[in-house]
């Protein structure tokens, strides 16, 4: 099953998340490069990803939307970087157990990363940036996120990208619970006047330990606005698989 091109429906993105056997992809044939606007570069991003990943992309300043950023990873390298990758990140998840600041942080830079070598000719930001950033945040105990902008993964620091998963987390719960979309304080103006969120939720799920099993189960594993466990369908799965074709 090819990714690019493709309508997806429900059961075809079911498939996608969890019997990854069954949906494999197929690489670009050439060198990937893509836009990214300056609503989705922030400097912080921009700093960040000069020093730090500039062995996976290269940026390109472009006269009408922002940047051009050039992947530095040839088709036939895909397979031995994504696997990189994917070792590199369950290798930090795993020691990293309790942390939910290094596991949030190992799952934004996981799929900043694949986004930023583009293995796909199409759909790689609803891919990394959508469903496996998704699963990979339920499948750490964490809720579901909506992202205001999927492609500020691509371009925001990995701090600020907290932020904006966090408020995609308050906006899926606001969702899930009213019917609505909420629309919240930007994550320039959050990072300016509250302080840094995650010690914050993860006392809570502390606490939820001395309380009773209700409390604990809205709470869940990281009590970052997850839902409920009566609400919730269990999916036992290994660690992340490479099945890219």
């Amino acid at each position: 099953m090819r990714f690019e091109g493709q309508n997806w429906m429900l059961i075809d993105t079911k498939g996608i998340l969890w019997d990854w056997e069954k949906s494999a992809g197929e690489y670009r044939e050439y060198g990937a490069s893509f836009g990214v606007s300056t609503n989705s570069m922030s400097f912080l991003g921009y700093l960040e990803q000069m020093q730090t990943l500039n062995d996976l992309c290269s940026l390109k300043r472009h006269p009408r939307f922002g940047f051009d950023v050039e992947s530095k990873i040839s088709t036939d390298q895909l397979d031995v970087t994504i696997d990189g990758f994917i070792k590199e990140y369950e290798s930090t998840i795993f020691a990293h157990p309790e942390d939910p600041h290094a596991i949030l942080r190992s799952i934004i830079l996981f799929c900043k990363k694949l986004v930023l070598i583009h293995p796909f000719s199409d759909c790689n930001g609803r891919l990394f940036c959508n469903l496996i950033l998704n699963r990979e945040l339920i499948r750490n105990g964490f809720s579901p996120t909506l992202l205001d902008n999927p492609n500020r993964i691509d371009g925001y620091s990995l701090n600020e990208s907290i932020f904006e998963l966090i408020r995609g987390m308050d906006s899926f719960q606001f969702l899930k619970k009213e019917g609505l979309f909420k629309d919240t304080i930007r994550t320039s103006k959050l990072m300016q006047t509250e302080s840094y969120p995650i010690q914050d939720i993860w006392n809570l799920f502390e606490q939820s330990k001395n309380k009773t099993d209700g409390v604990s189960g809205r709470l869940d594993r990281y009590g970052i606005f997850v839902v409920p466990k009566e609400d919730t369908t269990v999916i036992e799965t290994d660690s992340f698989n490479h099945s890219l074709s």
